[in-house]
């Protein structure tokens, strides 16, 4: 208990636990002879992270070409989530930035690029982004990436003569 001068009134309360995001309660009035209850919802300092897609990616892709998709970083916690690295596993595919941070209750887009180039057409690839970061209940992240390139498609006609 704290006993608190009704003559100072409003109060200005706040909480500060370690591990905990701290939090301040403005204009609490307090009358003479009462008890006053304030109930304070603490969030732990710690980030919360998820991913979209969170399937990965399925992709069709001309022999050749590139294409790029966009993966969301998204920090539901009241932490910052640090994101040390994110690797991809084949040199067919980057990402950038490959490291960063992302603010609470925040995202951050991270550009995927798929090359085809020196790839063989009517195949499948089969890839994989490895996410490093900061929040320890999820632990590092795998988003399966799969690539379909489409080959040359060659279509013949029939040539037809006439004789006039």
């Amino acid at each position: 208990q704290i006993w608190l001068d009704e003559s100072d009134n409003p109060y200005e309360l706040t909480v500060a636990v370690p591990g905990y995001v701290m939090e301040t309660r403005a204009n609490v009035d307090i009358s003479n002879g009462s008890t006053i209850t304030e109930d304070f919802d603490l969030h732990l300092d710690v980030p919360c992270v998820d991913l979209t897609p969170d399937e990965g990616f399925e992709v069709t892709i001309n022999e050749g070409e590139s294409l790029t998709r966009t993966l969301t970083l998204i920090n539901k916690g009241a932490g910052v989530l640090v994101y040390t690295d994110i690797k991809a596993d084949s040199p067919w595919m980057s990402v950038s930035p490959t490291s960063g941070t992302v603010p609470p209750h925040s995202s951050q887009d991270v550009v995927l690029t798929v090359d085809a180039s020196g790839l063989e057409g009517d195949r499948y690839y089969y890839g994989v982004l490895q996410v490093m970061h900061n929040d320890e209940v999820v632990g590092t992240m795998r988003v399966p990436v799969n690539v379909t390139i489409s080959g040359e498609s060659l279509i013949y006609l029939p040539l037809v003569m006439r004789n006039h």
